[in-house]
């Protein structure tokens, strides 16, 4: 790559957001989306406005995707505001711009391995399914052990059938901001993979921390009254130690 074209700049458009870096920095790393797209046997191919190219992602999330160019490190830790972006949302993008990197885990949880005897995590017909209920046991865990990071000896959690005015809250009386941007993710489908998935999940948590907490998990029927409640599983952990 001639010398011209490693400092020439270029404006990525994440969702609205933009980014200005230089060409070089994304060829670094050739093996990602934006390190194969410019180097220079693709400069033909590439149609530019302006010299700005848009893509329709997370533009939050996507400063963590730029830092990883500048620094080969992604700098989000769990735990801490990271601009309101969740594990979740961070490695959704970190899949689509093709780029390997082990997020930081503050609390040291053991991540659900696809080698695990238990049977849900054998199941191969439906990988999305799979993958999905184990983002949401992971986040779960990090849900318990930021409560007791904060020092509360409980944590009650509410996943809806559907939501309204009055009933679409996570939480009921924790007091701890972070947990609704953990479980976000999950808003809509937390319900369903309790359904389906209650005593996987239940087993789970209670074998990876039974150190950690007691647990209850309750499915309470839909209750038509002046303000219909939905059908929702309510999670009560009592947390037995504190961190």
């Amino acid at each position: 790559m001639t010398s011209q074209r490693k400092d020439e700049r270029i404006i990525l458009n994440i969702g609205g957001v933009k980014y200005e870096t230089y060409r070089s920095t994304l060829t670094a790393y050739p093996n990602t989306l934006l390190g194969t797209m410019f180097q220079e046997r693709n400069v033909e191919l590439l149609k530019p406005k302006e010299n700005e190219y848009f893509f329709d992602r997370n533009g939050k999330a996507f400063h963590y995707i730029m830092e990883y160019y500048r620094t080969g490190k992604i700098f989000w830790l769990e735990g801490n505001n990271n601009n309101f972006i969740t594990r979740q949302e961070l490695k959704t993008e970190m899949d689509f711009f093709q780029i390997s990197y082990e997020l930081p885990n503050l609390y040291n949880i053991p991540i659900l391995s696809t080698s695990s005897s238990n049977s849900f995590l054998q199941r191969k017909s439906f990988p999305q399914v799979n993958e999905m209920l184990k983002e949401f046991i992971e986040s779960l865990k990090f849900c318990v052990y930021e409560t007791a990071w904060n020092l509360k000896e409980g944590l009650d959690l509410s996943f809806y059938s559907y939501t309204n005015s009055y009933y679409n809250d996570f939480t009921n009386n924790n007091n701890i901001e972070q947990i609704e941007y953990i479980l976000k993710p999950f808003k809509n489908s937390g319900y369903r993979l309790l359904k389906n998935f209650q005593l996987e999940i239940e087993d789970e948590l209670k074998n990876s921390i039974q150190e950690l907490i007691k647990l209850d998990i309750n499915h309470n029927p839909e209750l038509i009254s002046v303000i219909r409640r939905p059908s929702h599983y309510t999670l009560k952990f009592k947390i037995q130690k504190i961190l």
